[in-house]
């Protein structure tokens, strides 16, 4: 039994390293050669015949790496699962609780922004949302924004920076619309039927 360790092999480094990469999480060609003890050069061609025959991947794996690493294709695989799985948990549902403060958060509700930048930034969150007219200038804008005034609405509008655009009447003052960034709108809003297909139905 002992002789068949000491049987000479086609490629001694490219099998050391390959058992190497079999157990052991990403790895650079420095760290497997320091740890097997073989010259730097000697281990650096290795991973390439393993990437060519699939038993390895290569990148950067490890955070904050700048250098190439090396990993076995069934680690990877492995890494990738348990990755997947703790993200899942990390993702899961939370109480509703948590979700309402979450939600004032980031609507800003708990710390109002101010200016036309701060109006800019509720717009984006807000685009495409429909609203009635006369709630979101005394509801939702107010609570979003310190000192909301319409004549900065009026501004940006003028300024081209946001488009408001009209879906739904409601009497002679009041109506559902959806403001957009300009830069935005077109990405975002619904197509605009052609004003002949209106006049047709």
């Amino acid at each position: 039994m002992a002789d068949a360790f000491l049987e000479p092999v086609e490629d001694a480094v490219l099998d050391l390293v390959s058992r190497f990469a079999r157990t052991h999480t990403p790895f650079t060609a420095g760290t497997a050669a320091e740890q097997l003890g073989l010259s730097l050069l000697a281990v650096e061609q290795a991973p390439n015949g393993l990437l060519e025959s699939e038993r390895v991947v290569c990148g950067e794996f490890l955070p904050g790496g700048h250098r190439t690493e090396w990993c076995d294709t069934e680690v990877f695989r492995r890494l990738k699962r348990r990755s997947l799985t703790a993200l899942r948990k990390e993702a899961g549902a939370v109480d509703a609780e948590t979700l309402v403060r979450f939600l004032a958060d980031w609507q800003g509700v708990t710390s109002p922004r101010q200016g036309l930048d701060g109006l800019l930034d509720v717009v984006e969150q807000l685009q495409g949302t429909s609203f009635f007219a006369s709630t979101l200038e005394r509801e939702v804008l107010p609570v979003r924004l310190r000192q909301f005034r319409s004549a900065h609405l009026d501004e940006l509008c003028v300024a081209a920076e946001i488009i408001w655009r009209g879906l739904e009447s409601r009497g002679a003052t009041d109506g559902r619309i959806a403001l957009y960034l300009s830069d935005h709108y077109l990405r975002l809003a619904a197509p605009v039927d052609p004003l002949e297909d209106l006049l047709a139905d």
